[in-house]
């Protein structure tokens, strides 16, 4: 099932945003009504009367405006049963919602098996510390792919609380999703580097002894940081960094599409898009649309199935012809062997071939050359190793008839495979 990559500035509300989006796909997982959606008390809030930029110009402090559009944004509480990752911290329970009235919507059989999961820097133990430096932030990474990695299936829709700052790390996580068939998406929260830069700094302020001495505000900040706070603030250096590090989304990507920007004054992202595109994604036809992993990433076998025991069976059919031929002209230099390949493939198709004669090839014996068993086996040896590969990777699937039953040109019976050791040994054989 889906993953939500959360991205945008550090202090810009990315937690509380992916709380409103958990919440909403565990209510229509379980068939609730969402329509008058609110993850606090069921009436939706309001930020049209925000207007920021008016009430800049009266000189209102630009951390006072964000710290209070972020105190309405809502905070709910997952319930009892939410899938959380290893290592999350325990959330209370919360009351049992009351039944859907008759007309709400039930949740349709393939969604209700779906389980949500947050994974975040909180929910991994990681403090905001680890961004101070490459080496942790690189060591920081390896440990959030390998929990999407872990999470993620048909099953499960995976909500990422990260940086997510870089375009790079994006497009390998949205190549982990296409990989295993499903879809992905990524939700901007759009803020000013001016915003964040003023909600950071509110919360340093907050800090104990912080306003008493501010040069200690960063020791505070790191005190504080291995709690493991979801609304923990950055180190100021850091935070400047992080800035100026941030690749901001480009919905004419692929990774990067479908994006949903969600400004720091709306109430609520676009949540019902989020799980139309997420959940029933669908084309411009309404038909559902399937994601298929890029033919690169799929992995292809060495060899395709009973590839190895055709190729061996003929070659060995082939050379008990030859030796045959040998046992009944004994001292004599030269010959042409006749191979009936339908004769030779008889074991591998279950009864021989339709009734014919099938295809016959000639093995031209050296004259005066004296060839041993051992040196028949060597090349086929050396036959085996040359076309093993190359005929597996060709797709080459072996059938009851001992037909090829793949698709493409690479597709090859059992008799193919004869004809082609055969026309093997006469060029070996012109070099003896």
């Amino acid at each position: 099932m889906p993953l939500i990559i959360i991205c945008g500035h550090p202090s810009s509300g990315k937690t509380s945003r992916s709380k409103q989006i958990v919440d909403y796909f565990e209510r229509r997982i379980r068939g609730e009504d969402v329509d008058d959606f609110d993850p606090i008390n069921n009436a939706t809030s309001d930020f049209s009367h925000l207007n920021i930029g008016a009430e800049r110009k009266n000189g209102s402090s630009i951390a006072g405006l964000a710290e209070a559009a972020l105190s309405r944004i809502a905070k709910p509480t997952a319930p009892a049963n939410t899938q959380h990752t290893v290592g999350s911290p325990p959330v209370a329970p919360r009351q049992p919602a009351p039944q859907p009235a008759s007309g709400t919507a039930t949740p349709k059989p393939r969604h209700r098996n779906l389980r949500v999961h947050h994974i975040s820097d909180h929910s991994l133990s990681l403090p905001r510390s680890v961004y101070d430096t490459s080496r942790a932030e690189k060591d920081a990474r390896a440990t959030i792919y390998s929990a999407v990695k872990r999470a993620m299936s048909r099953e499960d829709v995976v909500v990422l609380d990260t940086g997510n700052y870089i375009k790079g790390w994006r497009y390998q996580l949205h190549c982990e999703a296409k990989a295993l068939g499903t879809p992905s998406c990524v939700v901007h929260i759009a803020t000013t580097d001016e915003e964040s830069t003023a909600i950071n700094q509110d919360r340093l302020l907050k800090l104990p002894n912080a306003e008493e001495n501010p040069t200690t505000s960063t020791q505070q900040s790191s005190s504080k940081l291995n709690g493991f706070a979801p609304d923990d603030p950055y180190d100021t250096k850091t935070h400047h960094e992080l800035l100026l590090r941030f690749e901001e989304p480009n919905g004419a990507t692929r990774w990067d599409s479908p994006l949903f920007t969600v400004p720091l004054s709306d109430a609520l992202p676009p949540l019902s898009r989020i799980w139309e595109e997420m959940v029933e994604p669908k084309d411009k036809d309404g038909i559902r649309r399937v994601i298929r992993p890029n033919q690169a990433t799929v992995l292809t076998p060495a060899s395709a199935p009973g590839h190895l025991y055709v190729l061996d069976r003929m070659t060995q059919g082939v050379l008990a012809k030859v030796q045959g031929y040998w046992a009944e002209h004994r001292g004599e230099g030269g010959g042409v062997v006749p191979v009936e390949l339908g004769e030779v493939a008889k074991g591998l198709t279950g009864g021989g071939s339709d009734g014919g004669m099938g295809k016959v090839v000639k093995v031209h014996l050296p004259v005066g050359g004296a060839l041993s068993v051992p040196a028949l086996q060597r090349m086929r040896r050396q036959f085996i190793a040359l076309h093993r590969q190359q005929m597996g990777g060709m797709g080459m699937v072996m059938g009851p008839t001992g037909q090829g039953e793949g698709s493409g040109r690479g597709n090859m019976s059992a008799e193919r495979i004869g004809e082609l050791f055969v026309d093997w040994l006469n060029d070996q054989f012109g070099q003896v």
